[in-house]
């Protein structure tokens, strides 16, 4: 058994070419083949044992970021979420079906969004900054603003008015 450790020469030992080789009984090869599964199991229960610590410590910083974002954050997150349902209340109240084109221009302009108009419809992007959701890049957002048109120039369904965080998957 000293000799697994390497402080022992086994008793059966003879030197091939600088090489030390022993004889294996059926009793050594037993106890050779119950280490090496040993060493298996250890590397695997190792291997294990540090994905598990690994996965905790991943899980432990996500939480801790969630708890820790700042509060500047947080208020610019409402915001957001403020802005954009307040431009929606707007746009529904002012821009009813049968408003004129002149009327969803002067709209735009009020709410400093830029309009590109077309055959269809008038829409315009505006982008800001809010707070974004865990699991998100940065806090870049944008506002969405489209209303349709008929062939008159005049508002044919409602405003559609979207917020959305432009980095999120």
């Amino acid at each position: 058994m000293l000799f697994y450790l390497g402080l022992g020469t086994p008793v059966n030992a003879a030197t091939v070419g600088g090489r030390r080789q022993t004889a294996q009984t059926g009793t050594d090869q037993k106890e050779n083949e119950t280490t090496m599964s040993a060493k298996v199991i250890t590397k695997r229960v190792v291997f294990a044992l540090a994905a598990s610590i690994m996965l905790s410590g991943l899980t432990a910083g996500c939480r801790y970021r969630s708890a820790a974002r700042s509060t500047a954050c947080k208020q610019r997150g409402i915001a957001f979420s403020s802005q954009v349902d307040g431009l929606r209340r707007a746009a529904l109240e002012k821009l009813t079906i049968g408003a004129r084109k002149e009327d969803v221009v002067r709209f735009f302009a009020e709410n400093k969004f830029p309009i590109t108009i077309t055959q269809t419809g008038a829409t315009g992007t505006i982008y800001t900054t809010g707070c974004s959701p865990q699991g998100c890049g940065t806090d870049q957002a944008l506002i969405g603003l489209r209303v349709d048109l008929d062939e008159a120039g005049k508002v044919k369904a409602k405003p559609v008015v979207v917020g959305m965080y432009t980095d999120c998957v």
